[in-house]
């Protein structure tokens, strides 16, 4: 490879140029590895996506624009490094990354890789009909479960005010078009701002379709006789608690609604219920729960100070069980539908 190309700070892009062993280019075209950091209208333009690694500081004026023109024009997810305020750039993780580039491209610059293909997005709604059952709680932690997987993940966050911010290290919210929005290795957040219960809520999932494994919405409680905010198709988990007044209520609400949700959860309940408590929803609701979770007070309190999620590893072990079963259930939906849609009709 002909050398690197960079506007970082001389003193890293020396010391990255020795560790992989390139010359550094005094221009974009005499280099076959370009590494730029985002500086506004100051950045370089981007020439070669295929061999462009960007990093980012996600709370500079305009970082989430430029992320999306970047992905639209090829520049590889893997090839975004997202900085956050106080975050040092890691030479390490470019050497690794360049190094890469030595093994896997070959020398030709005019090389050229097929663009991305858009993502599949899979919406899931987490939603009630009271409040208080832990919608945010376990949004929070499917999310960070999901980003744990290694897919890329949005939570967006419905609710007035917006707590989800306090369960994901309290990132700075940066302003987009409609949204404020955070980037963090725990799943991006979207705020719709102003938020009006979900009425702007279809901007926003367009532009977020394509360009996230999957999207999950944090409603807030359901009331009145009008369906969910959310977009067809999605994925609907709907949250009872212990309460027998919330069973009732919910009963009610689904009759009104004609809600037909996906999976129904069972959060906070205590432990001496757990395995008789289905039962008693079936009775109230014609339905048992998939998922029972046990409250878990102790587990929960431990991240509480400090804003992370319930599953995060200094956080709740039964939840972060509970919450691998729900994936996995959801995972056995998803290939439901897949087979039913590929199933071929039967000859009369």
């Amino acid at each position: 490879m002909r050398g690197i190309y960079s506007n970082l700070p001389a003193e890293i892009l020396q010391k990255l140029a020795e560790t992989v062993a390139l010359p550094i280019a005094g221009h974009k075209e005499e280099a076959d590895v370009l590494i730029y950091l985002y500086q506004g209208a100051d950045t370089p333009e981007i020439s070669q996506p295929v061999r462009t690694l960007l990093i980012v500081p996600v709370d500079q004026k305009g970082a989430m624009e430029y992320i999306d023109q970047a992905t639209r024009q090829g520049v590889a997810e893997t090839n975004l490094f997202l900085l956050q305020p106080g975050q040092k750039i890691s030479t390490r993780s470019l050497q690794e990354k360049i190094l890469a580039f030595k093994s896997q491209f070959p020398t030709d610059p005019n090389y050229q890789q097929e663009p991305n293909k858009p993502k599949q997005t899979r919406i899931i709604a987490l939603l009630s009909f009271k409040g208080g059952v832990g919608l945010t709680t376990l949004a929070t932690a499917l999310t960070f479960h999901y980003a744990n997987c290694g897919e890329k993940v949005a939570l967006v966050d419905l609710g007035e005010p917006p707590y989800t911010v306090y369960y994901m290290a309290k990132p700075p919210l940066a302003e987009g078009n409609g949204y404020r929005f955070a980037r963090t290795i725990r799943g991006d957040i979207y705020i719709p701002h102003p938020i009006k219960g979900g009425e702007n809520l279809s901007p926003l999932l367009e532009k977020l379709q394509g360009s996230y494994d999957r999207v999950i919405i944090d409603c807030p409680p359901l009331t009145g006789s009008k369906h969910p905010p959310v977009a067809p198709g999605a994925m609907k988990i709907l949250l009872v608690d212990y309460d027998l007044r919330t069973l009732e209520q919910t009963a009610e609400m689904l009759k009104q609604t004609g809600l037909v949700q996906d999976m129904l959860v069972a959060n906070r309940i205590p432990r001496v219920y757990i395995g008789t408590y289905g039962a008693v929803a079936e009775d109230i609701l014609g339905m048992r729960p998939q998922l029972e979770i046990p409250a878990d007070a102790e587990g929960c309190q431990a991240v509480l100070d400090q804003y992370r999620p319930v599953n995060d590893d200094r956080g709740s072990e039964i939840l972060a069980a509970r919450i691998g079963e729900m994936a996995a259930l959801l995972n056995q939906i998803e290939m439901k539908e897949k087979d039913h849609a590929f199933k071929p009709a039967q000859k009369l």
